[in-house]
């Protein structure tokens, strides 16, 4: 997805007037997948010790705990 792509998806999601933050979550998720393939981002990851993240964006094959 490029940045064209998410405006008008949340554009649309606008429009209908039926929408929450959860609502556009996905098409940021899409959006930041396809910067870089060398990247993955993980939505509403597991807790961290010092916070619950509503996203982690992480090198694939870089984030183990």
């Amino acid at each position: 997805m490029n940045i064209s792509e998410y405006r008008a998806s949340i554009k649309k999601e606008i429009d209908r007037g039926n929408y929450a933050e959860y609502s556009f979550r996905a098409y940021l998720q899409a959006l930041l997948s396809d910067f870089s393939s060398d990247y993955e981002v993980t939505h509403e990851p597991r807790r961290q010790s010092c916070h619950a993240p509503d996203y982690i964006i992480t090198k694939k094959g870089g984030f183990r705990e």
